[in-house]
């Protein structure tokens, strides 16, 4: 976990969770980098905490509101960053990505 904001902060080849919308652009505040599944966000401190994302990953990736991949979900295309819908704010608990 690293301190930061915008799209710059999150390094290639991995997806980024921001605290806050807009990439924490207000002022640096958290980010998870990560290339690897996550069953449940709260091993990092996260869960329940993410208010956009960065995908720069080589997949797809996927976020969850429950633990280990369950409820709703919102998916993230490879090269994008945005804010999760206002209905997800501060609800993911989980991720995986979508490999084919």
């Amino acid at each position: 976990m690293i301190f930061g904001e915008g799209a710059n902060a999150c390094r290639g080849g991995r997806v980024c969770l921001y605290e806050n919308f807009t990439l924490n652009e207000r002022a640096p505040a958290r980010i998870l980098m990560t290339t690897q599944k996550i069953d449940w966000l709260g091993d990092y401190g996260f869960n329940d905490v993410t208010g956009s994302v960065c995908n720069f990953a080589n997949y797809p990736v996927i976020l969850y509101k429950d633990a280990t991949y369950h409820g709703e979900s919102v998916v993230f295309a490879v090269d994008e960053c945005n804010d999760v819908p206002i209905s997800f704010n501060d609800e993911a608990a989980s991720l995986q990505f979508l490999i084919r």
